[in-house]
């Protein structure tokens, strides 16, 4: 269900040129990603197809013989679509489905052709295909031809990550859900906005490599003190005032490489 809702939306909402009604924002010049690789964060909000999830669209640009950042990891499932160019895609950990364009029409109700790819295989994604992968899946991308290569992707992590027991834990100071947040290799997984008032973050490291957390803004300079290891989870309280914050990974070059990002807090 969740894959179908995520290439419905990101399929036709490319095609119709516009996602969710919203316009292609500026890559932050904070947040660039590996030399010859450009991200744009296109727009999000919660799911109306999977409630309790966020829907965060956006689109990267490889330069010839750019590659991301090795080992990368998304905290939510993601369809990948190639718009543009030739794309490789490698499974490092863990499995994803690779679905290839069909040339014409197809028999009705006939599905497109689809294969499996597991630890060490890479799939080459020309125009119009797409791959399917789950949380935590580690992967690598790359421009596997001769000129630019431009893909899009849709990701459905978690509004509110669930506890051990299986139910959203509440904020002491509030009683609400705290904010599930995802730190991986290298981007921040946060909603777009929050309302203002008492916060908890709650943290998890879903990344190969370690990372820190910081909210710095409006007068508020918090952060996890300790350095998350791949796989750990941690929780900080922040007490938010409407306006702008910097949200951020302060382990030195993270933020060059992506990890920093823009939230607003509404009144």
């Amino acid at each position: 269900m969740r894959r179908v809702a995520i290439l419905i939306t990101l399929t036709l909402g490319f095609a119709a040129g516009s996602l969710l009604g919203v316009a292609p924002a500026k890559l932050d010049a904070r947040g660039a990603t590996p030399v010859g690789v450009t991200r744009q964060r296109l727009g999000g909000g919660e799911s109306a197809e999977t409630p309790g999830f966020e829907l965060v669209l956006a689109r990267r640009t490889l330069a010839p013989g750019a590659t991301t950042a090795p080992g990368h990891r998304n905290s939510g499932p993601v369809v990948h679509f190639a718009e543009a160019g030739t794309i490789g895609f490698r499974v490092v950990e863990g499995a994803a489905v690779v679905t290839r364009a069909t040339a014409g029409a197809t028999a009705a109700g006939a599905p497109a052709p689809t294969e499996t790819i597991g630890p060490g295989a890479e799939a080459i994604l020309n125009q119009g295909d797409s791959v399917f992968y789950d949380t935590g899946v580690l992967h690598v991308v790359r421009n596997a031809g001769d000129v630019e290569a431009v893909s899009s992707e849709a990701r459905l992590p978690a509004v509110a990550e669930s506890t051990a027991a299986g139910t959203a834990a509440a904020s002491p100071a509030t009683g609400a859900a705290p904010v599930a947040v995802g730190l991986s290799d290298f981007a921040i997984e946060i909603p777009d906005s929050l309302p203002a008032g008492p916060t908890t973050f709650e943290v998890r490291n879903v990344g190969a490599a370690e990372h820190r957390f910081e909210v710095d803004g409006n007068g508020v300079e918090e952060e996890i003190e300790a350095t998350l290891k791949p796989g750990e989870t941690s929780t900080l309280a922040v007490d938010l005032r409407p306006g702008t914050y910097e949200v951020s990974c302060p382990v030195a070059g993270h933020e060059d490489l992506g990890t920093v990002i823009e939230l607003t807090v509404t009144p």
